[in-house]
């Protein structure tokens, strides 16, 4: 990997955007100035954008409705905004008719972020890519794949939860049209969130998907779990339909037994979405405590849990403790499921038994789960289904639409095109609040290459030099005119148009 990103060629990269920038400015000053513009011509464009605005309008009411988009025109009348997908595997995407790809920066904690979970995605849809990660490539792996291949001359290995610094100055560099993040949600690097958020280039988190979590991603320009943009859409705004849940007789419980299912308390759902409990020993003790001794309970730690034993002191004579079972089949077999913000509450969607959640996650706001993070469990008890069946798989279906399988990625393969949505959606092309003001100096360095022992290349500084941010943007010989430019506009383009007639005689 390399010690430090290989910067992107801003000099070329900006050169290239000030002269389609300038040219397209100065093609409409000369229509105008050799054209005038007629009155039917103002009509026309008045008469365009009033019908757009009402498009647009029409629009942002059906997405804060139902969640849906339109496609409207926009102030150039030139064409749709809307995404067209093509089938070529390289490039899956038509974005802008600009040559450059888009250009992704992931921000990861550990290495499977990128090899399992990003990199065949963004492969996929043809974007260009710097990696920065605190452990090293082939460090560890979730899903057990062969890594998918990663050009190892754009991944970095650093700390950058403590060089945040470090990081910030590698995102400006590169200028990315938008940053990938797992999870976001740990406190542990709030400060780094906080600092990527300063530089207003879109963040799209990542996380496990759901039905089932192996080999399931899903991506969100909010956050993930409780934090996404998920979790804050109602059932009607998720599924765009609207459901008429009188129309269904409540179904009768049928179950044996509620079953109490456990999360690791260094989950982020646990630390950030859990209003009421931080750990799980004070959560039991509390379901037991509101629940009638009649009602059969079986705790279900997370499998992963590496200290079990502690939840046998809450066994009794209706208390149970289930270490290996299958935990779809306890859920089959279960009338309710209790937890905080668990996967499972979600995969419980699929069965016909109450879900009760304690924590913040994908599950609010849909009418398909009893929310306990405020009110009491003992009052919110039900031997009936809350949630009908036709709104609960309406549900599944929809979140399943928006997780990515990775298996079919890997063959080239996108079955859910919605669920690539916020990696679409989520991008700036703008960089200008993040060059030098004034066109501050900048420092042109030149760098030697030496080897250390565990040959990573390290770039050390052998010489400084200061040079202008014009003069590294424009084309040698240039600089005069572009001052001239800036200083007095009306004045150069007046000499041009001149300069234009003369060269024309």
């Amino acid at each position: 990997m390399s010690a430090e990103i290989v910067r992107l060629h801003l000099p070329m990269y900006f050169h290239a955007q000030l002269l389609r920038t300038i040219k397209a400015s100065l093609t409409i000053l000369l229509i105008m100035y050799l054209i005038p513009p007629q009155n039917d011509m103002f009509e026309t464009a008045t008469s365009l954008i009033n019908n757009d605005f009402i498009n647009g309008i029409s629009a942002l009411i059906n997405k804060a409705t139902f969640g849906s988009s339109s496609s409207f025109c926009g102030i150039n009348f030139s064409q749709q905004h809307s995404i067209s997908i093509q089938n070529n595997k390289s490039q899956n995407f038509l974005f802008d008719s600009s040559s450059e790809k888009i250009r992704v920066f992931g921000v990861a904690y550990s290495n499977e972020h990128i090899e399992e979970l990003w990199a065949p995605v963004i492969e996929y849809l043809g974007y260009e890519y710097r990696y920065v990660c605190r452990r090293p490539l082939g460090y560890h792996s979730v899903f057990k794949h062969s890594p998918f291949p990663v050009n190892t001359k754009w991944v970095c290995q650093f700390d950058w939860v403590k060089d945040t610094e470090r990081l910030i100055k590698q995102i400006k560099a590169y200028r990315p049209n938008c940053i990938l993040f797992h999870n976001g949600a740990h406190p542990v690097y709030k400060h780094v969130i906080d600092s990527l958020r300063s530089l207003r280039i879109p963040i799209v988190f990542s996380e496990l998907g759901w039905f089932p979590q192996k080999d399931h991603v899903y991506f969100d320009q909010w956050g993930v779990n409780g934090l996404s943009y998920i979790a804050n859409q109602t059932a009607e705004q998720l599924c765009e339909r609207v459901f008429n849940d009188s129309n269904e007789q409540s179904l009768l419980l049928k179950g044996d037994y509620a079953l109490v299912v456990t999360q690791l308390e260094n989950d982020t759902n646990l630390i950030v979405n859990s209003p009421r409990f931080k750990n799980n020993e004070n959560f039991i003790s509390y379901v037991i405590s509101e629940l009638d001794e009649s009602v059969q309970i079986i705790i279900k730690p997370h499998p992963l849990d590496k200290n079990m034993e502690r939840y046998e002191k809450f066994v009794g004579k209706n208390v149970s403790l289930s270490h290996d079972s299958d935990t779809m089949q306890l859920i089959k077999s279960a009338h309710s499921v209790i937890g905080i913000n668990s996967t499972v509450l979600l995969q419980s969607l699929e069965y016909d038994v109450n879900i009760y959640s304690f924590g913040r996650s994908i599950l609010d706001n849909k009418g398909v789960a009893i929310d306990c993070s405020r009110a009491e469990l003992s009052s919110q008890w039900s031997l009936k289904l809350i949630g009908s069946r036709e709104r609960r798989d309406a549900v599944i279906q929809s979140l399943k639409q928006r997780q990515l399988n990775l298996i079919d990625i890997r063959h080239g393969e996108l079955k859910n095109k919605i669920a690539i949505r916020p990696l679409v959606e989520n991008k700036i092309f703008d960089f200008s609040h993040l060059l030098p003001n004034n066109a501050a100096p900048i420092k042109k360095v030149s760098q030697e290459t030496k080897k250390t022992g565990n040959n990573t290349d390290v770039s050390t500084v052998s010489t400084v030099s200061t040079v202008s941010t014009v003069s590294t943007i424009l084309p040698h010989g240039s600089k005069r005119k572009f001052n001239k430019l800036l200083r007095e506009p009306k004045k150069f383009i007046a000499d041009m148009i001149h300069n234009i007639k003369t060269v024309s005689a």
